[in-house]
């Protein structure tokens, strides 16, 4: 089908409408309704500040309410009741017979494509918003070339500050954008929810033969792939989806999902998309295998899933403090790298594990060690509900220790921890916590080890950034 044929149509839709209103005006079956949908217009809005806030400020709007018309039986589908006239005349009856339409999932689609045409132009969004006409024409024209519906899924969130405009990734047959909100986006989000701010827009889009399904992967996986990768409290407040075209008017689907403060933000640029592309492709199915997982043994898949919760609580839960981010974070390297034969010297044996990988994987030989020490002796003292160890104590009152450096330092060691593991989630786990065991005092163990873990390393590096400067509540 041709656009110029579309846009014929269409305008002989305008004109059939038109007509079509006027007699309902006359017989009583609509009325005019003064301030049914209102626009926002923006007064005035400071954008200055977004790159170290991750959010716009000082934003002042107005409103201009569009007239238009509504049934005066609440349940009438005015745009329904005007393509099943339309749908009588000559002109649809040639256009919709062409050799191009007949096909089952082409004519539904162009069929819900003039019901969604005629209500917004029965809403008068064309009026507001005069690109939209030829978007929808965009779409269609793309929906019947592959014979499937678009689908767009808009996850509002908070945690990630996109420096640039947009990073755009792609995961099998989903198209993803992240994006800044635009100026309309974040003054209708912060008036809807009691000024609560959103820092980035993620768009999902995706294409189906079948016109009315969900999809998780947005939700269930990218949002922990995008906490790992940026170690930021990254939180959906809120998704919207449309359906093009499905046969509902009011295709747009919202769901409230979470209200946490974005305690960690992080910044993402443009220079992040090659590494956060790898990210998803060599990462996705394993978060996918971990967050299914439901048989509790000692296993990596089982040890990544308590990891994983640990990670995101540090993250997510404002109520934690300094204390027990640390003594979080402890437990999850603990989950993943001790295993339930693990009796004695369990602080030891942690340190030793994990500053091994994460040396090799390429942090500081010298501060790994000495953090993981401090941070185990701290997640002792708050686990048994003892004062922490006077001298250490001292450090901490003097500053010498940083808590808020050593709390973010401890919790990228369970980051890349669990990275790693995600690595090592179809090997055994009592094996390679006994082939560590085992390298301490046996050279060619120790260099099958160093060989496995390098090899890791070489996945790691084109997909992680091994430190991040993550803010806490937008502060650095």
């Amino acid at each position: 089908m041709k656009r110029k044929t579309i846009e014929n149509l269409l305008k002989e839709i305008n004109s059939f409408c038109n007509l079509k209103t006027q007699e309902w005006i006359k017989d009583g079956t609509v009325f005019i309704h003064p301030n049914k949908i209102s626009d926002i217009q923006i007064k005035s809005i400071d954008l200055s500040k977004y790159n170290k806030t991750g959010s716009y400020s000082s934003i002042s709007t107005g409103g201009i309410y569009r007239t238009v018309i509504q049934p005066k039986n609440p349940v009438t589908n005015l745009p329904k009741k005007l393509i099943s006239a339309f749908k009588k005349t000559k002109s649809y009856n040639k256009i919709i017979n062409q050799k191009s339409l007949l096909n089952p999932i082409k004519e539904q689609l162009f069929n819900n494509f003039l019901l969604h045409y005629c209500h917004y132009l029965l809403i008068k969004e064309f009026d507001s918003n005069p690109d939209f006409k030829q978007e929808l024409v965009d779409t269609l024209l793309v929906t019947l070339r592959v014979r499937k519906y678009k689908y767009i899924k808009y996850l509002y969130s908070q945690g990630l500050i996109i420096v640039e405009d947009e990073i755009k990734l792609k995961f099998e047959t989903f198209l993803i954008r992240i994006r800044k909100p635009t100026v309309l986006e974040f003054a209708h989000h912060s008036r809807a929810y009691n000024s609560e701010q959103i820092n980035c827009i993620v768009e999902i889009e995706y294409f189906d033969e079948r016109p009315r399904i969900d999809f998780q992967y947005g939700e269930k996986i990218l949002s922990t792939v995008l906490s790992i990768y940026s170690m930021s409290s990254f939180t959906i407040n809120y998704s919207r989806k449309i359906i093009e075209f499905s046969d509902l008017i009011w295709d747009n689907k919202s769901t409230r999902l979470y209200k946490n403060r974005d305690t960690f933000k992080t910044k993402i640029f443009n220079t992040d998309k090659s590494k956060l592309q790898n990210f998803l492709n060599n990462f996705s199915d394993s978060i996918s295998k971990i967050e299914n997982e439901k048989n509790e043994k000692d296993t990596f898949i089982y040890s990544l899933k308590l990891a994983i919760e640990q990670y995101k609580d540090c993250l997510l839960n404002v109520k934690v403090g300094w204390k027990k981010r640390i003594t979080q974070s402890i437990m999850g390297l603990e989950s993943i790298w001790l295993t339930d034969n693990d009796k004695e010297t369990i602080g030891y044996k942690l340190k030793i594990r994990t500053s091994k990988i994460l040396i090799i994987m390429g942090l500081d030989k010298n501060e790994v060690p000495k953090n993981l020490g401090i941070a185990y002796s701290i997640r002792s003292s708050f686990a048994h509900g003892s004062p922490i160890k006077s001298e250490l104590r001292k450090k901490i009152t003097k500053g010498t220790i940083k808590t808020l450096e050593l709390e973010k330092e401890i919790l990228n060691y369970l980051r890349v921890s669990i990275v790693v593991g995600m690595m090592l989630i179809d090997r055994r786990k009592q094996d390679f916590v006994n082939s560590m065991t085992k390298s301490i005092y046996d050279e060619s163990e120790n260099k099958i080890l160093n060989k496995e873990l390098n090899n890791i390393k070489v996945v790691v590096k084109r997909s992680l950034p091994l430190t991040l400067k993550a803010d806490r509540h937008g502060e650095a």
